[in-house]
């Protein structure tokens, strides 16, 4: 027998378990022909990239049966005890019966840090394995007159927030029935979609659901693999959500499944589902949220199904598709999540390293805090020098003698965004076929900037410019000032590319970060400018990077701080939270852009001190 002939012979086998796993299953009966019916159909969102590049997106696991881990040599069960003992190698259904808590299955890889080995292991484990979706009929105690019919879907892996081996996710058939034969001469009144710790629920003709003739489609979020009723990119901000932001949106592939009717409880331990009297883990001992998930026969609905369809929520919530200026509050919320996600896992991994990591990090925003210098705060004259601390707080001085004035300069936020709304809607009117998403943030950013430095210096004089003159003067020097900023960022961001570049792009960027104010204020072209910004940042590299790396965050995380907590404590919809959050964003530009300017006067009065000649 060849190496090879092992690994098919228990393909086979399982293959073989998997079509007569239970005698409902094959026999032709109402059970088989009720789940055959609805057995629902998956949308998979495709695969993209690569998981050894770091690049991969979309779904990487689908249903299959639970043998592709069932006497899989590669797999161990491991019991309760010092550090937890292998109990059986290649455990099967008969050896996990009646196992319960402290018991857990071990799949090859760390779950906290999966790279290749669940994707490329769920692909071979499942190769010629078929998709299936459990099916559970059953009813509730003190509950007449209704009938479940329940489809549980087992995945290899949840790649999520959270990670761990081995997924239970599904969806549940709701009749108005005491019994399968009364089920079948009926259609289900209505069905649950379960989602992380919750679900939620639709009438059978409402018309959210997707159906192809009886068989309900359902969109599984990319990696935790929630159950969806259609493409979106949903926003979870409660355990029964899930926290973070599920993702079921297309290009995606269907997948009828297989119905495999299983029983309540097993006939006993020498049947093919002895593993529904498993009470353990289906996948690795960790820390919550990352433990492996018990199995169907532990859960809610699989004991009360109709206390947990009564329980289900009626929509979830979809992350809007507005446009916005500054970031999306919904889009920051996904990406804060995520990171925090990622470090949670860098901890459990290696905790004293994260610990040390996160302390050198408030080290040195503390010594930054005490070296800099806040007093005296004086907003006149506008051209002196200061420290950062003086510069933070004048600029919240100046801006609060004139908000109104400041504001107005700010507003063009708004009509640069109104016109291209409009223009975005002539287009695909005109052109339908035509999909086109067009934002003018970055040019009300590059207007704004200089049109606040000029009314800065003009304050400087003891003269007053207002926001039309302001805007006539910036226009007169509009190609210079748009020149100015693409020389600037363009260059910067061909040089990051290269990834290793990033260093090398982030000091150039720095050196140049003055260059509209050059323009707006001393006239210089596009390319002059960009010396005469380097010439100014030189010997102040560092003091000028931590402010406005400082205040960066201001303006870019005040709207989205705000909207977190709107996000949590009001029930405002994420789109009117994104258009608070625009506001923030517009309303706090001014008093970045003020800092910006004095920044730039200071270190224009350094030079000039360093410069002047000893008397």
């Amino acid at each position: 027998m060849t190496a090879a002939s092992p690994r098919l012979v228990v393909h086979a086998a399982t293959l073989l378990v998997a079509l007569t796993a239970t005698p409902a299953a094959t026999a032709a009966g109402p059970a088989r022909e009720l789940a055959d019916r609805y057995a629902p159909i998956v949308a998979l969102k495709d695969p993209e990239g690569s998981c050894r590049s770091e690049t991969l997106e979309g779904e990487s696991w689908r249903p299959t049966t639970v043998q592709i881990v069932l006497g899989n040599s590669e797999v161990t069960l491991r019991g309760p005890g010092r550090g937890n003992p292998v109990v059986e190698t290649a455990p099967t259904a008969a050896e996990l019966f009646g196992k319960g808590e402290g018991y857990f299955l071990d799949f090859p890889g760390n779950p906290l840090s999966p790279r290749c080995t669940y994707v490329e292991d769920g692909k071979k484990f499942a190769e010629g394995q078929p998709s299936v979706a459990y099916a559970h009929i059953t009813t509730e105690a003190g509950v007449p007159g209704k009938l479940a019919l329940e489809y549980w879907f087992y995945y290899y892996f949840n790649d999520f927030n959270n990670k761990h081996e081995s997924d239970w996710e599904g969806i549940q058939l709701v009749f108005e029935a005491d019994s399968v034969e009364e089920a079948l001469a009926t259609e289900p009144s209505e069905v649950g979609y379960a989602q992380h710790e919750g679900g939620e629920h639709a009438d059978w003709d409402d018309g959210k659901l997707e159906k192809v003739g009886d068989h309900p489609v359902v969109y599984p979020a990319a990696g935790s693999h929630a159950s969806y009723y259609s493409d979106r990119l949903w926003l979870g901000r409660s355990a029964e959500q899930g926290i973070g932001c599920d993702d079921s949106t297309g290009p995606s592939h269907q997948v009828r499944l297989a119905a495999v009717v299983v029983p309540t409880e097993p006939a006993s331990r020498d049947g093919n589902l002895a593993w529904l009297a498993y009470e353990g883990l289906w996948g690795q001992k960790e820390r919550a949220p990352n433990n492996g998930p018990t199995g169907p026969n532990t859960k809610d609905r699989w004991k009360e199904p109709i206390t947990w369809q009564d329980d289900l929520r009626g929509g979830s919530v979809a992350v809007p598709a507005g446009r916005t200026f500054g970031p999306s509050v919904s889009g920051a919320f996904c990406g804060g999540v995520e990171f925090a996600a990622g470090l949670f896992t860098e901890y459990l991994q290696e905790p004293v390293v994260t610990i040390l990591v996160i302390g050198l990090v408030l080290a040195l925003v503390g010594l930054l805090v005490w070296r800099t210098r806040w007093r005296p705060v004086r907003a006149e004259p506008i051209r002196q020098q200061r420290g950062n601390g003086q510069i933070l707080l004048s600029a919240g001085r100046i801006y609060a003698r004139s908000p109104l004035g400041f504001l107005a300069l700010s507003s063009v936020f708004l009509w640069l965004e109104a016109l291209a709304a409009g223009l975005q809607w002539l287009v695909t009117t005109l052109f339908p076929d035509v999909r086109l998403s067009i934002s003018l943030t970055a040019l009300s950013t590059i207007l704004a900037s200089a049109a606040i430095a000029l009314v800065l210096r003009n304050l400087d004089s003891g003269r007053r410019l207002g926001c039309l003159p302001a805007y006539r003067f910036v226009l007169r020097r509009f190609w210079s000032l748009l020149g100015a900023a693409l020389i600037a960022v363009i260059v910067q961001l061909a040089i990051a590319i290269t990834v290793v570049g990033i260093p090398v792009a982030i000091y150039r960027f720095i050196r140049r970060v003055f260059v509209l104010v050059e323009v707006a204020l001393q006239g210089h072209s596009a390319r002059s400018s960009q010396g005469a910004s380097v010439a100014l940042v030189r010997g102040h590299w560092w003091r000028t990077a931590v402010l406005v790396g400082l205040l960066y965050l201001i303006l870019v995380g005040t709207g989205p701080i705000l909207g977190f907590v709107l996000l949590f404590e009001t029930r405002m919809s994420p789109a009117l939270i994104d258009a608070v959050g625009s506001v923030v964003y517009m309303v706090v530009f001014p008093y970045a852009a003020i800092a910006g300017t004095l920044l730039y006067f200071d270190l224009a009065e350094r030079r000039l001190a360093r410069e002047a000649p000893p008397e």
